[in-house]
């Protein structure tokens, strides 16, 4: 197991790597920065898949789209149950109590900015079986998540309220 500041990545049910608690985090709490180095597209289709799998969206910027690149947050699985989101565009932070041991996980319409959407097969009981966009969330999923979503969508979100 790899130990990243404070969490350690290692096998989840969800898919592949996650990214685990090795400590106990209260509701609100910084977990880690998602990174700082930056690419920005204007079509995330032309990232190379490596390039890709590697990404995690941040914003927009005109036209382009913003990726943290090289970021321990690709590694964080989808949930429909999410026990952490993000603030300031750059902190992961903990949307509710998490237990050591516990998997992290986000909802990836809170970051979801290029219509990205896969089956999902994260095993909640609440489970919307796609991942969507954050408009595409009913009205409680989204003021439930305006807090712990990227400036873009909580922005856009809030011109359209």
């Amino acid at each position: 197991m790899k130990k990243i500041k404070r969490f350690e990545l290692k096998y989840s049910k969800i898919a592949g790597q996650g990214v685990f608690a090795i400590k106990d985090y209260n509701k609100g709490e910084y977990i880690s920065s998602i990174g700082n180095e930056t690419l920005e597209v204007e079509d995330p289709n032309t990232l190379e898949y490596d390039k890709f799998e590697s990404a995690f969206p941040i914003g927009k910027n005109g036209n382009k789209f913003i990726y943290v690149i090289s970021s321990p947050a690709i590694h964080l699985n989808h949930s429909c149950t999410p026990n952490a989101g993000i603030r300031n565009d750059r902190e992961l932070i903990a949307m509710k109590k998490i237990k050591k041991g516990e998997e992290i996980v986000v909802d990836y319409a809170i970051c979801n900015i290029d219509g990205f959407k896969m089956e999902c097969r994260c095993g909640s009981k609440k489970c919307r079986k796609q991942v969507m966009l954050f408009e595409d969330l009913d009205a409680k999923s989204q003021r439930r998540y305006l807090h712990f979503t990227i400036s873009y969508i909580k922005n856009r979100y809030l011109k359209n309220v």
